[in-house]
Parts: structure tokens; C-alpha cells; sequence
């Protein structure tokens, strides 16, 4: 009694120590997986902030050149204008703008004679707004002349401190410089966007530009670029796609100060990311831009973590049970020793008085050693194989630079590894009810036809697969199918004789028949495999043997399937019978009594 307890507690402090394990590293698994998808998080965001300053950058090499264009030429004309930004397909090469204009700058003394000229240009032409100033800056040309850009046509830009302030930095820096944060004169009180310009200065041609007193004397106007912010964005994200397929938002702002009187773009507004999702791994990206600093705040979506709960999942699971099994394995171990001590006592204590007895009680020991030699030899190939699947590919998943397919097929051969570990569980504990005598027979109603066709549909996607012809051949009728038996029972008899059928025939046919044979019911399973020897049909009903074991190293199993059966059909007062030829096929042939359900 007491080495029976000391057994148990010492497979219960392995299954401790295992479970620790498990906890130990399902957490490092936890840690990896979320430290691999922050990573992945932070590239995606520097790509998504590298394509917004390369596109910014791009529009103010676009505002060099135009400023370069007019420098060359004495004079610029709507037409020469119109033709020059057309010609340029700056829509086509980066789109999003809201126009390419240009200001030029206009003394007080020379607004009448500006004012008179461009009547003549356009209809109803006036400098707004119209208050007294000592220098004007109008709009003159801006392209596409559409509905919103018609509106800012000979709008003072110079007059407007924001504006003012990029125009004068962009004069005395000769370079492209953005505003702050405004409203276009081109919006409309209906859905308004926020918004900043890029101005760029046009000087004389031939003038010094050496220092800003030199650029200011030689100025003459600037080029500039209206950008509505969510027209922008859009062109340059795509739709907002990119950001909703990674469940991402992105918050831009002007300057450091993250408040909403200086957010310049919300992706939510637009296209809400999982509004009842909370927001993980912010991070926050600053790009200077051109005289102005913008702050990037990214949030990503806690919306969809099934795929890392998933895995972290089958590494506890997997985990555990092999804790479980190695523990079991342990104490089924010490308790076949301890038995085996047992046994060996009692024979010598038996051998002075019954030395008739002495050779049976040899061979006792002896089959007692074998069995224990067979049992462990069987479990552990049965156990490592899977288990050792299931660590080796826990150990790949670790790696960082997995792709998603990737962890997802190593994920499902832990899986199916795992399933051949619970099978060969269920089988054991089977067979050990059975050897236990605890298997009852439970009488019930069955269609007999209906409970064919069942397991007939049940493998027939895997015969298929294997390209066999499976079938059945023959059925009772209907008046005759409804009898009475114990339906789990019959239902494990024909899958495990069905599923042997499938592992050991790699082409031709399988076939179930069933008749009516004086007061007995027959089925016959019939393959034409690779057969068994006949020097191995006597055995194949022993626990945890496979007749083909030697030559089929491919076929995986506890060899307990044939075991069950026979043990099945022996608690319902049937019999079992095989036929074989190597290497032609094999026939599985066995009754039971027939009860027709108006019997009991």
C-alpha cells in the first residue's frame, strides 16, 4: 500500500514539474509572439510615414521646378499657364492636390493697373478682401479650374498671418516651406477638411539670391499648392485600405502638441477601424516636413487575436498533455515493477513447497517481463513519435521571421499530432475496461442499413483520397434491417475493421457485405491489401500487435484497434474469423446473433 502511494507521488511531482514547464514556456511563447507582432507593427507604420514624406517631397521638388519655369520667362500668361501645368500631367504623377497656383506680388501703387489687366483675364476680377495694405499677393492662376478653385482666384494669400508666415520663411529661406494647420479658401461650409499649403518663391531671373535681403529685392511671387488633408491622405494610404486590412488608425498633427485644434487627419473619421476594438502598441512617428514638423500617432486594433491565442493555446495544450502522459507512463512504470516484485515474492515463497509448480511460475514471470517489455516498447514509439512532433515544431515557431502560412501548417501538425496522442489514450483506456470486465451491452433499436451507410459515409472521403474503390455490396432489406444490439459497439467494430481495410491497401477496392445466415447476421469486410502472414494471423488480435509492422513501418497505430473489435463482438456472444494471402488481400468475417426488433 504504501509503495502504491509513494508511486503516485512520484508521477504527480513529475506532472507537476511538467505543468510548470508548460506555464514557463507557453508564457516565453506569449512574450515572442507579441514582441514578433509589435515588430511587425513598427515597419508597417515607418512604411506608411516614409510613402507621406516621399510624396510631400516629391510635391515640393514639382513647386521648385514651376518656380524655375517662370524665372525663366519674362512673363507668364493664363494660357502659357494652363498649357505648361497640362503638359506637366502633374495629376496623373502625384495625385491629391488640390491645384498648382501662383501669387504674385503687388506694391500698393500698383493694384489699379494689376486690378485693370486682369479684368480683361477673368470676369468680375478683384483682390480680396479689399481692405487698405501697403503690398498685395493675389492669386492669379490656379489649376484645374474647377468649382473650388474658381473661388480662390485673386484671394490675397500675403494678407492672412499663417500663409504670411510660410511665404516670408520661404522668400528668406529659398526653399519650399508648408504652413500650419488652416482652412482653404477653396472649402465649403459642407464637410470642410483641414488643410495646409506649400508655397515656393519665384525671384527675377539673373538677380543675386546670396542673403535674404538679396532674395527679398529679387522676389516677385511665389508658386504654391492648396492640400485638402483627407484628399491627400487618401491618394497616398489607397482608400485607407492598407490601414484597415492591418487594423490600424493613424492620427496626424501639426507640430508637437497632440491636441484636436492641431489634428490635421483622423483615418476613423473617415473609415472607422473597429470602433469596439481597443486600441494597442501606440506609437508615435515625427516628420519634418519642409519648415514644419508633423506628429504620426498610430494605434493598432486588439480586434483579432485569434491567431496568437490559437497558438498559445496548442502550446499549453500540447504541453499539458505530455505532462499527463509522461506522468502516466511513469506510473504505469513503477506499478508494473512493483507488481512484477510482487509476483516474483510470492514464487519464492511458493517454490520450497510446489516445485511441480516451479517452471509455470517461470514462465509467469517471464510473460510478465515481456508484456511489460512489449507494453513500453509500444507506448513509447506510440507516445514519442507524435510527442516528438509536437516539441520539434514548438521549437520552429519561435522563430521571428515566420510568415503566417508557415506557422499555420506547423500549427496543424501539432495538431494532428496531438489527436494521434489523445487516440492512442482512448484506445488504452478501452482495452483497460475491457481487460477490467467493466464492458457492459446496452440493447437498443438500430437500423442496421442506416448505420452502414453511416460508416460507409464517414471513410469515404478518406477512400477517395487514396483513390480506392469503396462500396457496398450488399445490404439486407429494409423489412429485415431493423434489429435490436448495442450500436456503439457494432458501429466501433465496423470502423476499426474499415479503417484497418484503409491503412493497409494502397489500391483496388474495400467492400462491406450483410446477410442473413440461419439465426446469425454476417458482415464481411473484405480489401484487397497487402495481406497478412499467416505466420502472424494467430496474433493480430493480441494487444499492441500489427501483423505488418516489420515490412509497413509507414502505417501509424497502437495496435489495439483488432483487440477492441474482438473484445466487442465477444460481449455481444459473436464470433470473428480472418482470411488472408499476402500481397492479395484480406477478409474480415464475423457474426452475431440476429434479433429482429419484434423479438425483445
Amino acid at each position: 500500500m504504501k509503495t502504491h502511494q509513494r508511486n503516485i507521488t512520484i508521477a504527480l511531482l513529475i506532472f507537476i514539474a511538467g505543468l510548470i514547464i508548460t506555464i514557463l514556456t507557453t508564457n516565453y511563447s506569449k512574450n515572442l509572439l507579441e514582441n514578433q507582432r509589435e515588430r511587425e507593427f513598427e515597419v508597417f507604420c515607418n512604411e506608411i510615414s516614409f510613402d507621406i514624406k516621399k510624396r510631400i517631397d516629391f510635391h515640393a521638388q514639382l513647386l521648385q521646378n514651376i518656380s524655375s519655369f517662370i524665372s525663366s520667362s519674362d512673363t507668364v500668361t493664363k494660357k502659357e499657364w494652363e498649357s505648361y501645368i497640362s503638359h506637366s500631367k502633374i495629376k496623373n504623377i502625384l495625385p491629391g492636390y488640390q491645384g498648382i497656383g501662383y501669387n504674385i506680388l503687388i506694391p500698393k501703387n500698383q493694384l489699379d493697373e494689376h486690378i485693370d489687366h486682369f479684368s480683361k483675364v477673368y470676369k468680375d476680377y478683384k483682390v480680396k478682401p479689399a481692405n487698405d495694405r501697403e503690398v498685395y499677393s493675389s492669386i492669379i492662376y490656379l489649376e484645374p479650374q474647377d468649382e473650388l478653385n474658381q473661388k480662390a482666384i485673386g484671394y490675397d494669400t500675403y494678407q492672412e498671418p499663417v500663409r504670411r508666415e510660410a511665404m516670408q520663411r520661404a522668400c528668406d529661406l529659398n526653399q519650399p516651406i508648408l504652413t500650419h494647420k488652416l482652412i482653404l479658401v477653396q472649402e465649403s461650409d459642407k464637410n470642410p477638411q483641414s488643410g495646409v499649403i506649400m508655397f515656393a518663391p519665384v525671384y527675377k531671373r539673373d538677380m543675386p539670391l546670396n542673403n535674404i535681403k538679396e532674395r527679398q529685392d529679387a522676389l516677385i511671387g511665389w508658386v504654391s499648392s492648396p492640400y485638402r488633408m483627407n484628399d491627400l491622405m487618401e491618394n497616398i494610404i489607397g482608400h485607407w485600405n492598407v490601414l484597415e486590412n492591418k487594423k490600424v488608425s493613424l492620427h496626424i498633427y501639426d507640430g508637437d502638441d497632440l491636441l484636436d485644434e492641431h489634428k490635421l487627419f483622423d483615418s476613423e473619421q473617415e473609415k472607422p477601424v473597429h470602433d469596439n476594438s481597443k486600441k494597442i502598441n501606440n506609437l508615435t512617428q515625427k516628420l519634418d516636413l519642409h519648415g514644419r514638423h508633423w506628429s504620426l500617432v498610430y494605434a493598432h486594433s486588439d480586434i483579432n487575436t485569434s491567431f496568437l491565442t490559437n497558438k498559445v493555446t496548442i502550446i499549453f495544450s500540447s504541453g499539458l498533455i505530455i505532462s499527463l502522459l509522461l506522468s502516466l507512463l511513469l506510473l504505469a512504470l513503477l506499478n508494473t515493477q512493483y507488481n512484477a516484485k510482487l509476483i516474483a515474492i510470492e514464487l519464492t515463497n511458493d517454490l520450497q513447497q510446489k516445485n511441480a509448480e516451479l517452471e509455470l511460475a517461470k514462465i509467469k514471470a517471464e510473460e510478465s517481463d515481456r508484456l511489460k517489455s512489449q507494453f513500453l516498447m509500444n507506448m513509447s514509439h506510440e507516445i514519442r513519435t507524435p510527442m516528438n512532433g509536437v516539441l520539434g515544431f514548438l521549437d520552429l515557431l519561435k522563430n521571428p521571421d515566420l510568415n503566417r502560412d508557415t506557422s499555420n501548417n506547423y500549427i496543424d501538425i501539432i495538431s494532428k499530432s496531438g489527436e494521434r496522442l489523445l487516440e492512442t489514450i482512448n484506445d488504452i483506456i478501452e482495452i483497460s475496461r475491457i481487460e477490467s470486465g467493466e464492458v457492459e451491452v446496452h440493447y437498443q433499436k438500430v437500423n442496421l442499413n442506416e448505420t452502414i451507410k453511416y460508416v460507409y459515409n464517414f471513410f469515404h472521403t478518406e477512400t477517395k483520397a487514396k483513390g480506392l474503390d469503396f462500396k457496398i455490396a450488399q445490404l439486407l432489406d429494409e423489412s429485415k434491417a431493423i434489429i435490436k444490439t448495442d450500436k456503439i459497439k457494432l458501429e466501433g467494430i465496423l470502423t476499426n475493421l474499415i479503417k484497418n481495410a484503409i491503412k493497409f491497401t494502397d489500391e483496388g477496392y474495400i467492400s462491406i457485405s450483410n446477410f442473413i445466415k440461419n439465426k446469425d447476421l454476417v458482415f464481411i469486410i473484405q480489401d484487397s491489401g497487402s495481406g497478412i502472414p499467416s505466420e502472424s494471423i494467430e496474433s493480430i488480435f493480441n494487444n499492441f500487435v500489427q501483423a505488418n509492422k516489420n515490412k509497413r513501418n509507414n502505417h501509424e497505430g497502437s495496435g489495439l484497434g483488432l483487440s477492441i473489435v474482438k473484445a466487442y463482438i465477444a460481449a455481444l456472444d459473436g464470433h470473428i474469423q480472418v482470411e488472408s494471402t499476402e500481397n492479395k488481400g484480406t477478409t474480415f468475417t464475423f457474426s452475431i446473433p440476429y434479433m429482429p426488433d419484434d423479438n425483445l
